[in-house]
């Protein structure tokens, strides 16, 4: 999909939502997931004098464990 074009990749999910339906289909089920793990320390984070430095860093870390 890395190498795909934004129209190709755009057709690509319109598809796989309108075969699978939004809450079923592969792609936002995994998505859903990912965010049911960042969103809470990522809440908390922003109570943080350097808030945004903490975001950044959780974010970096999430993208190499994926």
């Amino acid at each position: 999909m890395e190498r795909m074009g934004l129209d190709n990749v755009v057709t690509r999910h319109f598809s796989v939502l309108t075969q699978y339906g939004y809450n079923s289909a592969p792609i936002e089920v995994e998505a859903f997931e990912a965010n049911k793990k960042i969103w809470p320390r990522l809440v908390n984070r922003f109570n943080t004098p350097n808030a945004m430095t903490s975001v950044l860093a959780d974010l970096a870390h999430c993208d190499r464990a994926s």
